[in-house]
């Protein structure tokens, strides 16, 4: 079974369930209140590459727009990218990309967020083009080509 991908299950009297695997990815996703459809769209995205998403109301305010990815060291590199180029289908404007990125509230290393960071809101959005070049980066090379946008500088 490949994460993020349907399969259909046949019970013996008839019955269908389908279920969706996913991979041990959670993504934490900080809710914006004025774009219900936003979570909709990302939220059925991230399971589609495998990815189970939690919504939570965001600490930084329901009005803030997510803008930065946070990824932890052991998330892998492959899940990075898919995160990204479900984000940007999906009008997300990233501005920071920090990974691998240390949690000052916990230990866990493969935990992932997607929110609003302050020291962004005024940084100019990761250019779609760069964003794009990142799908077909080797995973070996992944945090390496992400390394220039950890900050919130202007992104060449």
């Amino acid at each position: 079974m490949e994460p993020g991908k349907p399969v259909p299950l046949n019970g013996d009297l008839g019955s269908q369930l389908t279920i969706v695997p996913l991979g041990r990815s959670i993504a934490t996703v900080f809710r914006k209140s004025d774009d219900p459809h936003y979570y909709d769209a990302l939220t059925q995205d991230l399971l589609k590459i495998g990815v189970l998403p939690v919504v939570s109301a965001s600490p930084m305010g329901e009005d803030k727009g997510a803008n930065t990815l946070f990824a932890g060291s052991e998330v892998l590199p492959s899940t990075v990218k898919s995160i990204v180029a479900a984000a940007v289908k999906d009008g997300i404007q990233l501005k920071r990309i920090a990974y691998p990125y240390s949690f000052k509230s916990t230990t866990d290393n493969s935990r992932i967020q997607l929110g609003w960071s302050k020291q962004c809101a005024d940084a100019p959005a990761i250019p779609k083009e760069e964003l794009d070049k990142l799908a077909g980066t080797a995973d070996q090379q992944v945090q390496t080509f992400l390394q220039r946008f950890s900050n919130c500088l202007a992104h060449h």
